[in-house]
């Protein structure tokens, strides 16, 4: 009894001693493509029988197959787990190609999941191993045994004795699987871990490195997580402070100026940078960045016109914007340069036509042309509507509609002109007015002689005046278009400029010497109109009189209002010019007529006379 007390001590010993592994696969469900008999079926390679020395004790696919697999399902998800495989000892050609995959779920596919390993070797399997141990790295659950080569020519077979994964139980990693999870400094602690590595997914505790974090810091050189930070590059008021390997805190004196910290590695407040020179303050992050102590970083990035970690560098010249990725040769200004505006890119004289935006980037949008694209393609007044159109010019394929002008018919026609592309002209429009641009109608009128509506027809026989609506009187003949006055003298029985006074005669009664002189006296009056008329215009072609518009005679009054003026001097009010006397191509037809009021004057005193003879007759 004490000798059997000795052994199972000594295994217990030797099992603590070496660690502790178990053989995942054992008793685990099993199956595989065919079964030769039903003693050597699939859960065979998993009965924890190692013994191979003939196919009594091994699994056996068919043969003649072109393919064979077996596959085991752990039930749990194992981390690079070693595979060991026992390969049958009395026939060992078929050894050469076997193929092992691991996966994390179960499928169809026989070769789903990762390639593990491949056994290769002379096709008569001399030089392969009797016992196959491999690791299979990563996460999985699936183990398949898979071959299609065939060494004896009977097609793809597959006979071994047991399959065994190997893993470390839980809380145990490492070779032999002596270390235990909870020994480690990780920075989070966890009773499991990696079987293989024992990694600490967060980092190490402070002063701890390592991937299984149970190395410490390196005494007087590094300290605090993973030991990243160096005693050397602290600013401890007494460089000969002692650097604890977690927190490498300076003793009780405290820091250098302008350091702060337990360790004396941080700026003051609103400082960064090696020597915490740098203000935090100049840089150009975006809103709402922190300010790394060590390198002013910015995190969200820096404004447009900035580059660098902290900011503060301008693009360099010839480039601009957000992360100065833009280049100003690239903008589409009217006048190219090779430098701009670091911050905007802004073209100063405006885009080329086709672009727009501060910087002549943007492409013009659809339905918009010209200079910043400014313009709508369909407030054009092209012959042929559209909505859309050339981007820089906006041009009318067509042509435009009457009255407008221009490639992109956007323009009235000039003063003066109207109709088809602008090549008519206006006629004798009042006040010197021009004409509807579309339909050349004059929008107050005609000038006195002319037809409404184009006011490029002179009166016809029997009219005169504004818009042609007066009569003429009993002329010989027709009259003046513009004033009316018979020209060729009156009909029997009229008398006067325009021929509107009848001779109210009895036909029994003689013509008295009154009544003679009467008639005289209306015809001299006609007679030194005509001549005062002729010398008026005479004067004015010969410039020895001025032609004054309208704004310039409202001047001559006002300043008459402000200068006495002598009684007895006569001032003609305006000149005059008969539609006949336009041939020389001066067009007078906005002016008063000075005429006009002569012949009222005549007719006023001859009306007076006329009144006298009746009363002797």
């Amino acid at each position: 009894m004490a000798v059997w007390a000795r052994v199972v001590f000594l295994i217990v010993s030797l099992s603590l001693a070496a660690g502790v592994r178990q053989n995942v696969a054992l008793y685990k469900p099993a199956s595989m493509s065919t079964t030769r008999q039903p003693s050597q079926s699939a859960g065979k390679a998993v009965d924890g029988v190692t013994t191979a020395v003939n196919e009594t004790f091994l699994i056996h696919t068919k043969v003649g197959e072109p393919t064979a697999w077996w596959k085991v399902d752990l039930q749990t998800q194992v981390q690079s787990a070693q595979v060991t495989i026992y390969f049958r000892r009395d026939f060992k050609k078929r050894r050469n190609g076997i193929q092992l995959y691991t996966s994390v779920t179960n499928s169809n596919e026989t070769k789903e999941g990762s390639l593990c390993h491949t056994v290769t070797g002379s096709p008569d399997g001399t030089d392969i191993p009797d016992v196959l141990n491999v690791t299979c790295p990563g996460t999985w659950r699936y183990l398949t045994v898979y071959t299609e080569t065939s060494n004896d020519r009977q097609g793809a077979v597959l006979d071994f004795a047991e399959v065994e994964v190997w893993t470390c139980g839980t809380g145990s990693y490492g070779e032999g699987c002596t270390k235990n999870c909870w020994s480690r400094r990780c920075k989070i602690q966890s009773a499991t871990c990696n079987p293989v590595t024992g990694m600490c997914p967060d980092g190490c505790a402070s002063g701890f490195m390592g991937g299984d974090c149970l190395q410490t810091c390196i005494s007087g050189e590094t300290y605090g997580d993973n030991c990243t930070k160096y005693c050397a590059s602290r600013h401890c008021l007494y460089t000969s402070d002692s650097c604890p390997p977690d927190t490498g805190a300076c003793s009780s004196a405290g820091c250098q100026q302008g350091w702060a910290g337990p360790d004396c590695t941080a700026c003051t407040s609103g400082y960064y940078g090696s020597s915490c020179d740098q203000l935090c303050a100049a840089r150009h992050c975006k809103s709402g960045s922190s300010c790394d102590v060590i390198q002013g970083r910015c995190m969200g990035g820096c404004t447009a016109g900035y580059q660098g970690t902290d900011c503060i560098q301008a693009c360099d010249p010839g480039s601009y914007g957000e992360e100065c990725s833009k280049s100003c040769r690239s903008r589409h200004c009217k006048t190219q340069s090779d430098t701009c505006n670091h911050t905007s890119g802004v073209c100063s004289d405006g885009c080329e036509s086709d672009y727009k935006g501060e910087d002549c980037m943007q492409s013009c949008t659809m339905g918009m042309y010209g200079p910043n694209c400014a313009r709508e393609c369909s407030s054009r007044h092209c012959k042929t509507p559209s909505s859309s159109c050339d981007r820089e010019t906006g041009q009318c394929p067509d042509g435009c509609e009457d009255g407008w002008t221009e490639i992109d018919c956007i323009r009235k026609c000039p003063r003066g002109t109207y109709g088809i592309n602008c090549k008519s002209t206006c006629g004798h429009c009042a006040d010197n007015n021009t004409c509807h641009h579309v339909t050349g109608a004059c929008p107050d009128g005609c000038q006195a002689g002319w037809q409404l509506d184009l006011c490029q027809t002179v009166c016809d026989n029997g009219k005169f005046g504004v818009n042609c609506e007066t009569n003429c009187g009993h002329c010989n003949g027709t009259c003046d278009a513009v004033d009316g006055r018979c020209l060729w003298g009156c009909a029997e029985g009229y008398i006067g400029c325009h021929c509107s006074v009848k001779l109210e005669l009895h036909m029994d009664s003689a013509i008295t010497p009154t009544t003679a002189g009467i008639i005289g006296l209306a015809a001299g009056i006609c007679f030194m109109l005509i001549l005062v008329v002729g010398l008026y215009l005479g004067l004015v072609r010969q410039g020895r009189l001025q032609w004054l518009s309208s704004s310039e005679k409202d001047a001559v009054k006002v300043k008459e209002t402000q200068v006495p003026v002598d009684k007895d001097t006569t001032q003609p009010s305006d000149n005059y010019t008969s539609i006949s006397e336009q041939a020389g191509g001066r067009n007078i037809y906005n002016n008063d007529y000075a005429a006009l009021d002569v012949e009222a004057k005549a007719n006023s005193e001859y009306d007076v006379i006329k009144n006298q003879a009746y009363e002797n007759l």
